[in-house]
């Protein structure tokens, strides 16, 4: 069963999967942690990384060098490591901008190389046509790769789609030309785990940056011994779906969130290795929302609401806390969901313990939250401080919990149930902390946790309250029209478990008579989701039925090789590097259907992902009129519309439909066109120019001067004198003409680009 009291431990451990002695032996040898590493002790001397660097970048060496030494900071280390880099940066006009770089000090490998980009784009060269091909910047990069990272010496490259993250954005198509790749390690035609090796490169081919996330360990030779099939099975078996109602993840226009029914995963398994297989155990799992929970006795304390001012507040905080009295404080109230009244305590010297603070519900009086300071002094009454300290028996501490919430929370003991922990209730113990968990007609009710610690006295250390709880009615009404099975069916069709090499939670180490040691990886049934472009899904809405992404598992995916659909296609060159801008996301790996008509909604989209591909679309910024037929809980597109609204390249009327999901003419194409390419007042001296004029089916145009103006730059074209104004564009037709604004950006007096300042809306 999963512990909520053991929720933070969890969370930690998540980040140091499998952690086994090997990476216990790095972390305890070579130097302590406070110390910095000795040159003398590494493989690779500073005199030959700066060669390796001079190899792949031939002139920084000679170039003014400000580089920062030796170092255990890893700037993309995803995991502690001891072993040390050699760290490099270079400011020279002679050889660009700014520029950095790590060696790892014992390999040899390149692991990051990076130029400060130039920030003015009203002033950058855009580089279109590029002048090598994405095929040829593709063997360069693997070429490089090569030669720079010796641990890839066993493993092949395959391209992969790139995970998007705030720290590795993607570069806007309407920005300077370039190339971005991800390659993933395979050995033995599968991946190893989350080994990577990123490119971006401009249109030249010259590298911009590069990461590798370090050396993967020794090449294996195991290959798996069960067949898909059977391994579907074993992952399907190792969890089941729960009923827990939850918030919906999007916050709404008017800022409010919407309640929901949901079958949650009981755990997300990370695989299951061939040793599990052997000894026929389920594999290893974490997270979940199965929990053993315990009713509260009615302890006859009840809770009585009334507001609490300084004073007030200050008298209860020195009777029930841990804290010793004379204390001063300050306070200050907000008007949030609640009117909360906030708690600090000063020092005898003036100065804030920021440790200390409280905050009340100023209304009602409740406690929501409490820190001592002095909570850090116990480790869930496994370490005991030094001299002689109060004990209670664990019995005695889950009473006083259970009686001081019930006077402190509205309704405790009918709404909330304790997390059960796993400590006998003899125990004694000098400070405990217990959860407690809301529930609503017998399911749980997410993030509507309380977490208690006491000391042995019995006296508040600390307190976490929700701040607002759901009401009845918002709960009740929500009733799952399918069942368990139906719900785990559509998660399991949502995946597929694949072979994959992992380490565990190894990770390179240097051993104490310093030798270098590389970790083993192992063959894992891991499973990954059918559609890399979705949002992974760990939980199904039971009254709709459909698929909920988790959003700690939220990973967007852009780039990568063309789904299978479109690779033959004739606009298979610009369809991909749409791709690889983040502006289409296909359906599924292998469907992109590049001849399928696109909407006006879909427009918008590529249009605005094209400036700024990094942005979710969110309501924000935009307080103007709306199109009639766009309802407030369209969200989604109220937003798309807002973002040309606030640029003026629409503008939305009450009275006027704008039929988002309507198939997108021609003609609308070219209005929105000559509009984002600033000419749209232009446009209209131009209803009689020669360009629109000698058309057959001019009299079949409305707006002739939208039309005019891209038959002149060249962003549309007629078909032996027809432009066909009602004809509908697909989505190959579209990339087509993203392409043709990508390459007339050095000609605008205001380049896409630097549309996406400002935007308070994104």
């Amino acid at each position: 069963m999963f512990r909520a009291s053991r929720l933070i431990a969890v969370l930690t451990a998540v980040c140091l999967l499998f952690a086994n002695p090997a990476a216990t032996a790095q972390a305890g040898s070579a130097e302590p942690a406070n110390q910095a590493p000795d040159p003398s002790s590494v493989a690779i001397t500073k005199e030959a990384a700066a060669l390796l660097i001079e190899k792949a970048f031939p002139g920084f060496s000679k170039s003014e060098d400000t580089e920062q030494g030796l170092s255990y900071e890893r700037a993309e280390s995803q995991l502690p490591s001891r072993i040390p880099v050699w760290k490099f940066a270079w400011s020279n006009d002679q050889v660009g901008p700014s520029a950095y770089a790590e060696i790892d000090a014992y390999t040899g490998d390149l692991l990051l190389f990076g130029k400060v980009p130039n920030a003015d784009v009203a002033g950058t060269d855009y580089g279109y046509p590029t002048k090598l091909s994405r095929a040829q910047a593709v063997k360069k990069a693997v070429r490089f790769a090569r030669q720079s990272v010796p641990t890839l010496e066993g493993y092949e490259l395959k391209e992969i789609a790139r995970d998007y993250s705030f720290n590795d954005p993607i570069e806007p198509l309407f920005g300077p030309a370039g190339y971005t790749f991800s390659f993933a390690l395979t050995r033995n035609g599968y991946d190893v785990g989350a080994s990577r090796v990123t490119f971006k490169m401009d249109g030249d081919g010259r590298l911009k940056f590069f990461r590798y996330t370090g050396d993967p360990g020794i090449p294996p030779t195991e290959m798996p011994t069960i067949t898909p099939d059977e391994a579907n099975g074993k992952w399907a078996a190792s969890f089941e779906m729960n009923l827990v109602y939850a918030k919906t993840k999007t916050v709404w226009p008017d800022g409010s969130e919407k309640w929901q029914l949901n079958y949650v995963m009981s755990s997300w398994p990370l695989g299951i290795t061939e040793q599990d297989i052997s000894l026929g155990q389920p594999g290893s799992s974490f997270f979940g929302y199965v929990i053993d929970y315990q009713d509260i006795p009615d302890t006859g304390a009840r809770f009585e609401p009334n507001r609490v001012g300084k004073e007030e507040a200050v008298r209860r905080l020195e009777s029930y806390s841990a804290l010793s009295g004379g204390m001063e404080w300050e306070s200050s109230s907000y008007q949030g969901d609640v009117e909360v009244l906030g708690m600090q305590a000063k020092g005898k010297d003036g100065n804030d313990r920021t440790q200390t603070y409280a905050k009340f519900n100023a209304g009602t009086g409740q406690l929501i939250e409490f820190f001592s300071g002095l909570e850090r002094q116990y480790d869930e009454y496994e370490v005991v401080p030094p001299g002689r300290l109060p004990t209670m028996t664990i019995k005695e501490a889950k009473a006083i919990a259970d009686r001081w919430l019930a006077g402190n929370v509205p309704d405790f003991a009918a709404r909330y149930k304790r997390v059960a922990t796993d400590e006998p209730d003899d125990r004694e113990v000098p400070a405990v902390s217990f959860s407690y968990l809301m529930y609503f007609e017998g399911i749980p009710v997410e993030d509507q946790f309380i977490t208690i610690m006491l000391d042995g006295n019995g006296k508040l250390l600390y307190l976490r309250c929700p701040a607002t709880a759901p009401f009845s009615d918002e709960l009740e009404g929500l009733k799952p029209s399918i069942t368990a099975f139906q719900a785990k069916k559509t998660i399991l069709d949502s995946f597929k478990v694949v072979p994959v090499y992992y380490s565990y939670g190894a990770i390179p180490y240097v051993d104490d008579q310093r030798n270098y040691r590389r970790p083993t990886l192992a063959l894992t049934y891991t499973p990954n989701p059918v559609n890399k472009y979705r949002e992974m899904t760990n939980a199904v809405n039971a009254v709709s039925g459909a698929a909920i992404g988790a959003d700690a598992l939220l990973t967007l995916k852009t780039g990568g090789p063309l789904p299978a659909d479109a690779r033959q296609h004739r606009s298979a060159a610009a369809l991909q590097t749409l791709l690889d801008h983040g502006v289409i996301r296909p359906a599924s790996e292998n469907v992109l259907q590049p001849d399928k008509p696109i909407s006006r909604l879909d427009f918008l989209r590529l249009i605005r992902r094209g400036i700024a591909p990094n942005m979710t679309a969110l309501w924000g910024g935009y307080d103007g009129p709306i199109y009639g037929d766009i309802g407030e809980a369209n969200e989604g597109t109220r937003a798309e519309i807002a973002y040309f609204a606030q640029r003026g390249w629409l503008t939305p009327d009450p009275k006027i439909r704008f039929n988002p999901d309507a198939s997108l003419t021609r003609e609308q194409m070219a209005i929105l066109l000559s509009r984002i390419i600033g000419y749209g007042k232009l446009s209209k001296q131009l209803a009689n120019d020669p360009a629109v004029a000698k058309l057959k089916d001019k009299s079949r145009i409305a707006d002739r001067g939208a039309v005019a103006i891209c038959l002149k730059i060249g962003l549309l074209t007629a078909n032996q004198g027809v432009f066909a104004p009602s004809g509908e564009v697909t989505l190959a037709q579209a990339a087509e003409v993203m392409m043709r604004v990508a390459r007339v950006q050095a000609l605008l007096d205001h380049p896409l680009a630097s549309q996406d300042e400002d935007s308070d809306g994104y």
